[in-house]
């Protein structure tokens, strides 16, 4: 997750806390794997955005412990600190288009920010292990029957 979404990230949950909004909508393009991307607004110092981009899990965290509803909307695909985000948000819609992928196993790691506890609870520990170990990837409609998806649109 690049330092760019975790600033929106914080400052859209800090308007939505302070304004008293009804609900935080994450629009696709926020919801992507934005792992080692770098942009302009991440290239101003060095040292904020090191501080930025290993802090990814407070941002999927501060996203969990908003008190006001939090719809995803995904499309594409959706990969890494991407399926992060989704699952900590209260409902995710998919386009009949999306898949999900967990790639960190085929590259040795193990999924963060949550992902495993939150990922077991959804689906269960028999197919979390299998997303977890395996990186199979995941369509929309499987998605919807499984549970990590609350509704598939066209």
């Amino acid at each position: 997750m690049s330092a760019p979404v975790i600033v929106w990230l914080r400052r859209d949950l800090r308007l939505v806390e302070q304004e008293d909004r009804p609900v935080l909508i994450l629009p696709p393009r926020r919801v992507r794997d934005h792992r080692g991307r770098r942009c302009g607004s991440c290239r101003r110092g060095e040292e904020r955005r090191r501080s930025l981009l290993h802090r990814p899990a407070a941002g999927v965290g501060a996203l969990a412990r908003c008190t006001r509803p939090v719809i995803a909307c995904l499309a594409g695909t959706v990969r890494g600190w991407g399926v992060a985000l989704a699952l900590a948000c209260d409902l995710r819609i998919a386009a009949r288009s999306t898949v999900l992928r967990l790639p960190e196993a085929a590259e040795g790691r193990l999924a963060g920010g949550g992902v495993t506890q939150r990922l077991t609870r959804i689906v269960g520990p028999s197919r979390a292990m299998e997303l977890l170990l395996l990186g199979t990837p995941v369509p929309a409609p499987t998605a919807l029957a499984w549970g990590l998806v609350s509704q598939v649109v066209a």
